[in-house]
Formats: C-alpha cells, structure tokens, sequence
C-alpha cells in the first residue's frame, strides 16, 4: 500500500473470528509501522468499551513513540464481537460512558495533569478520530472538534 501512494492504512478490532487477524490490534499497528517507512498506520477502530482509556492511552503513546507522526486513533464503541466474547473481554464490568472515556482517553495522551493517573509514555498528539454507523457518532466527533 506504500508503494500504491495510499497514506493511511488502518487496522479494525474484531475478536474471536477466525481468519481475520485484529484481535490484538495495536501489535498489528506496530508491526505493520516497523515493515513501512511513510504511511499512517493506525486504528480503524480500537472498541473502547472493551478497553481502559488509559490501557488505549498507553498502547498509542507507546506506538508514537516507536513511529513519531505516523500514528493514528480512531474509537468506536460497537463491541466488535458475540455476546459471550464481550463478557469475556469486559468481565461484569458495569457500562461506561462512551464520551467520558474518550475525554479520559483524550487527557491522558494529551498528559495535561487533569487526572491522577499518568498516560505514560509522556504527552502526544496522536489523532482521535470517532467512527460511527449512526449519527450519535458524527454528532460526538463534531462536538468534540
């Protein structure tokens, strides 16, 4: 895709569907980063229900840092999964409110001292994009700016 002169390649979060390889989706980012030169490499989406915003926070801080300017993030909150693979993933963990989390997310990449907790690796500015198949989701981005 490199060489074709795209400028962005993005990996989507599905779990427990064989054959497709984006369980681990920012392992895949960092080796498709490592095998390119130029390209954005990035999240088409990480499903932050099924992650901590500071887990999502570090991953993407750390890839930064491997691959400075070329990484990118986009959130969904679809559970790219079954019923039971959601529990699996989440445990009995209660419904999080999808906007709070990004604005967590968002503070920690952004390490602007707002929460007790450090997004470590140090500050970043990767890009958020929100994904969405409704308009809940172009109504976040465009509130969020």
């Amino acid at each position: 895709v490199e060489q074709q002169q795209y400028s962005r390649y993005w990996i989507a979060e599905h779990h427990d569907m064989p054959g497709i390889g984006s369980a681990a989706t920012s392992l895949v980012i960092n080796e498709i980063a490592n095998a390119t030169r130029h390209i954005r490499v990035g999240a088409g989406g990480i499903m932050l229900p099924n992650h901590a915003p500071l887990v999502v926070a570090e991953q993407f801080g750390t890839l930064d840092t491997l691959h400075p300017g070329r990484i990118d993030l986009g959130l969904g909150r679809a559970p790219g999964t079954s019923g039971p693979t959601v529990r699996a993933l989440r445990g009995a963990a209660p419904e999080r409110d999808f906007s709070q989390d990004i604005a967590e997310l968002r503070d920690y990449l952004a390490d602007n001292g707002k929460r007790r907790v450090r997004g470590v690796p140090g500050s970043h500015d990767v890009p958020v994009w929100i994904l969405g198949s409704s308009l809940f989701g172009a109504d976040l981005a465009a509130k969020l700016g």
